[in-house]
């Protein structure tokens, strides 16, 4: 094979349009592509193999590259949450995505991805973390925003009455503060969500968990390992 028709072989396969854009992808100068050009004669197999040898290499590069910077990508943080009642008042959805294009776009971009997601308090420390595999971010940060978690979900507050009853003063009736059980609900006011590739979201989860351990509501934290299984 002749050294213009590999070069022009090479071009169209990755897809360059000229030997400057073509250099990098060789591993050799845009100087040495125009010596192979100029060559009437076949290229030795050592020469071929060369080329393709530098290909590969840094195709594979380029690949491994690409996949740290999609492996997590934020989409976005400490939105505030805007509670809102599902299209059948079942349960609470984190805002109306309604209200505005800017919230249709963000429900959309939710319903689209899988990953990590964090709520946080009134003050923006870190309450929960989770994640979302089998179902999209959407689906599972309404679920977990509405779960009832039994003696997980704990603080010191006072029952009050939810029945239609008349209002007594605590003067005259008092009502002892006391752990109370509470939803995410009640108590996320933000929240980030983050696109990761599906062979990083549990250990991704993992490794959240198992840095803020003291903060978060997280359910059996010790069970929450390092593993892609």
């Amino acid at each position: 094979m002749q050294g213009t028709d590999l070069i022009e072989a090479l071009k169209t396969a990755l897809h360059k349009n000229t030997n400057r854009e073509l250099a990098p992808y060789l591993g050799i100068t845009e100087a040495r592509i125009s010596q192979l050009y100029q060559q009437r004669k076949n290229l030795s197999a050592r020469q071929i193999v060369s080329l393709i040898r530098h290909t590969y290499e840094v195709a594979q590069r380029e690949a491994r590259e690409q996949a740290f910077q999609t492996a997590i990508s934020p989409l976005v943080e400490f939105y505030p949450i805007d509670l809102t009642l599902s299209r059948r008042a079942a349960n609470w959805e984190l805002f109306d995505a309604n209200s505005s294009t800017y919230a249709a776009g963000l429900r959309d971009s939710l319903e689209e991805h899988h990953g990590i997601y964090v709520f946080f308090d009134s003050r923006g420390k870190s309450i929960y973390v989770g994640k979302a595999k089998r179902q999209s971010l959407w689906m599972e940060m309404n679920s977990a925003l509405n779960r009832k978690r039994k003696n997980l979900q704990r603080m010191m507050l006072v029952s009050h009455p939810t029945r239609n009853q008349q209002f007594i003063p605590s003067c005259d009736k008092p009502r002892h503060i006391i752990e109370c059980n509470v939803f995410l609900s009640d108590i996320a006011t933000y929240f980030s969500a983050y696109s990761v590739a599906d062979e990083f979201i549990d250990i991704a989860e993992s490794l959240l968990i198992r840095c803020f351990p003291n903060n978060l509501l997280n359910k059996k934290m010790e069970q929450a390992v390092f593993s892609n299984d």
